[in-house]
């Protein structure tokens, strides 16, 4: 009779570790009864795992949100430079292997690639560049829009210089905003203002403005502000057509570092008819090497 009686305080024993609601504190043996904090963190942990009563569902909206936009096309953003001058580059020489300024001469070539994409000239030229896989429906073919951005002018380290030469390049920098300089962006952050707006702008605003035709720069105004502004190029001009700095009169909200006229180079000449065709001939050209250049590379890298 004890020894059943034992068992049995053994199971009661059993049952108060596994269930420590079934017997209150005072009802455990001493030498079962649990520490305070150890009662009152098991407390808590039974509070966080009561099932929780369902979220009460939101309505559906009345109607479907009105400002959803079609998708666009994609958008290949060019990073040039604001010293892509004609002199620095030479049509029979497009990679440069030959140049004394081989980095002038590829942004002047970036200039060409993405300004001319649209014109009639480069029609033939691109195509193979934007031909599809053979098992792929040429109807469904959306053409990508190429635009061209520069950054201004960034105190980066891309060349490993002292440190003081590195701070002193930095304060030149700065000085020439404050002498009113519209491209010395200075940081990264400000030199990728035009990318970003680029990539973030709606398709039918870049369309409005034919975003396509022009040269996008970062530029910085007087009080540090990040700023879009259109930048010359030679033989191209703002955009593509016969005008001077006094367009900006046609053009709303182009007032201070904006004008075309401020940051311009002294001994720029504004494009003519014969430079438009000048830049398109030379345009065409560039595409045609490129694509020869890119089929010889794919032939060799066997990807094609």
């Amino acid at each position: 009779m004890g020894h059943h009686d034992g068992g049995a305080h053994k199971l009661r024993d059993l049952a108060d570790i596994q269930d420590p609601q079934a017997h209150g504190p005072a009802e455990r043996p001493p030498h079962l009864q649990l520490p305070r904090e150890t009662q009152a963190r098991r407390s808590l942990l039974r509070m966080r795992l009561r099932p929780l009563p369902p979220l009460a569902q939101a309505p559906p909206p009345p109607h479907p949100p009105q400002d959803v936009r079609e998708p666009g096309p994609g958008r290949i953003i060019w990073s040039s430079s604001i010293e892509a001058h004609r002199d620095v580059f030479n049509p029979d020489d497009i990679q440069g292997l030959l140049r004394e300024h081989p980095y002038e001469s590829a942004k002047r070539l970036t200039d060409y690639i993405s300004l001319s994409y649209n014109l009639p000239a480069v029609e033939d030229f691109k195509e193979s560049f934007l031909s599809l896989d053979e098992d792929e429906n040429p109807d469904e073919k959306i053409q990508p829009e190429m635009y061209l951005t520069h950054p201004g002018i960034v105190a980066n380290d891309f060349f490993p210089v002292p440190w003081y030469l590195m701070w002193a390049y930095r304060l030149a920098i700065v000085v020439s905003r404050w002498l009113g300089s519209p491209w010395h962006t200075i940081d990264s952050y400000t030199g990728a203002r035009s990318a970003a707006w680029l990539a973030l702008q709606g398709q039918e605003e870049l369309d409005d403005a034919e975003a396509d035709r022009v040269k996008w720069g970062s530029a910085s105004g007087g009080r540090l502000q990040a700023l879009i502004k259109k930048t010359e190029v030679e033989g191209w001009g703002w955009t593509g057509r016969v005008e001077g700095p006094d367009a900006d009169a046609a053009e709303e909200g182009i007032v201070g570092v904006l004008r075309r006229s401020v940051g311009r180079r002294r001994d720029a000449a504004d494009p003519t008819a014969e430079s438009l065709a000048e830049f398109e001939e030379v345009g065409a050209d560039v595409w045609e090497q490129l694509e020869e250049l890119r089929e010889e590379w794919e032939e060799i890298l066997e990807i094609s």
